[in-house]
């Protein structure tokens, strides 16, 4: 699902469009995977046993919900999951039945600040906290460039915004 452009006024124009950083999938595929290749071999295990129909079914039903639980559910939560930086404001939508989403105009902005540790060095990435004028600050993580996208919310709330886009 890409993200709706109609939510956009007629002045605004994207700068950045993104999906949390794909390593939010990294550590749900590894168990999926780690789940069904261990259902594999214990099926294998079990074809010589008096219980293999029985096994190899019970084995197939837990394969095959790992695969959707920690595969599918991620990935489809990854994918309607989307971080909007535009001229006028910066935005979250996230939902895969039901969507929630938030907006911040630029104009509100009081203080931006990142946050990366090591696991997000080495994946190039981290969290963008905002600060608008009357709430806590609001923190987006797994921002892919991280600094480059704070540098452009910067240029933004100085309304210099064709220096840089990442879109």
């Amino acid at each position: 699902m890409s993200y709706p452009y109609d939510q956009l006024t007629d002045e605004e124009t994207v700068l950045v469009r993104q999906h949390p950083h794909w390593k939010t999938l990294l550590l749900p595929l590894l168990t999926a995977t780690a789940i069904v290749a261990g259902c594999g071999y214990l099926a294998v295990l079990a074809a010589d046993t008096p219980l293999q129909p029985a096994a190899g079914l019970a084995l197939a039903v837990l394969a095959t919900v790992a695969a959707l639980w920690f595969g599918l559910a991620p990935w489809l939560r990854w994918r309607t999951t989307h971080f909007v930086l535009t001229t006028q404001r910066v935005m979250c939508r996230e939902g895969v039945i039901s969507r929630s989403g938030m907006n911040i105009p630029l104009s509100r902005v009081s203080s931006v600040s990142t946050e990366i540790d090591l696991n997000d060095r080495l994946f190039g990435c981290g969290s963008l906290l905002v600060e608008s004028s009357s709430e806590q600050p609001v923190r987006f993580d797994d921002i892919a460039h991280v600094e480059r996208v704070h540098t452009l919310l910067y240029q933004a709330i100085d309304g210099d915004t064709h220096a840089l886009s990442l879109t």
